[in-house]
């Protein structure tokens, strides 16, 4: 793993010069803190967290955010309201924490808010630390979590990446991220001052969503006007469409860790209206001798997509 240096924030406004300024200092990730599992800060976090996020994209910083499971309110809640603390950058967000650390969140409150994140094509993982998973939770080892990856609050002020006082199920490879220092103030530009948490993150887990959404993108519209746009109409060209079809496969192969809505809210097709969609003309294409035309394929999308709305 490569680890990158980042910072977390959650009532302290950051403006671009200062993320500029930080990113000179070497921070790479911003993580906003989108709610505190209640009301009381909720104003506060509010007052900054749409700024803070789009400042951070502004000076190019790889975006994270987290919201608090909470014993008061289920996940609907945790994920409503970290929703209306992003507003417009709640969509730029595809990777969330959930962040564990309060007492008598049960693990329904939990399971939950991770449920929807992957609903909605987001990819949770867990923020907490040895002293709350284990003093306070009773170390659970529910088997769900293993499938979520692990931010590690470990205040020994190291970069070091260790797994000396382990909690949970997981494993020092599930660590993607380090929270080494809590509150932390750092001067910026014309005598201001930012607060902060200091950490350092998985540079795949926080920077590969953003850098390979776009290559994915850029691959699948070729797919795409390559299928539609008369590459397979003469029979020698069947080749290449099979060519593209395993290309494809490759792509999704690589985002195999994004729900079946995660696929559709990126590319406006889900996996199970791309295999439909294959089923009906990969027997043509599989035979060099038949012509697929873009009109074939045309009907063969249309009809895929009222079959499925029907």
């Amino acid at each position: 793993m490569t680890w990158i240096d980042g910072i977390d924030a959650s009532f302290s406004r950051i403006t671009v010069p200062d993320f500029q300024h930080l990113w000179s200092l070497g921070y790479r990730v911003f993580c906003q803190c989108l709610w505190c599992g209640g009301y009381a800060g909720a104003p506060g976090i509010r007052a900054v967290a749409e700024a803070n996020l789009k400042d951070a994209e502004a000076a190019g910083f790889a975006l994270s955010a987290y919201t608090n499971a909470s014993p008061w309110f289920d996940g609907r809640v945790a994920i409503d309201e970290a929703a209306r603390s992003a507003g417009s950058m709640w969509s730029k967000l595809r990777i969330v924490a959930v962040d564990v650390e309060i007492d008598s969140t049960p693990e329904a409150h939990i399971k939950q808010t991770c449920e929807l994140l992957e609903a909605s094509g987001r990819t949770p993982y867990i923020y907490s630390a040895n002293w709350f998973w284990v003093g306070h939770l009773g170390n659970p080892k529910w088997q769900w979590l293993n499938n979520h990856k692990i931010w590690n609050a470990d205040y020994d002020g190291s970069k070091n990446i260790d797994w000396n006082n382990p909690w949970g199920p997981w494993t020092q490879a599930d660590i993607i991220g380090k929270q080494l220092a809590g509150t932390t103030t750092l001067a910026t530009p014309g005598g201001r001052s930012v607060t902060v948490d200091l950490n350092v993150f998985d540079q795949a887990f926080f920077e590969e969503d953003d850098m390979f959404d776009q290559a994915a993108r850029d691959r699948l519209e070729e797919v795409w006007h390559m299928l539609c746009d008369g590459a397979g109409s003469q029979p020698g060209d069947n080749r290449r469409l099979i060519a593209v079809y395993n290309k494809q496969l490759e792509i999704e192969t690589s985002l195999a860790r994004q729900t079946n809505n995660g696929v559709k809210a990126r590319f406006g097709i889900t996996t199970t209206e791309r295999d439909a969609f294959i089923t009906v003309w990969l027997s043509k294409v599989l035979d060099e001798n038949i012509v697929v035309t873009p009109k074939d394929l045309k009907g063969a999308t249309d009809a895929v997509r009222k079959m499925l709305a029907a």
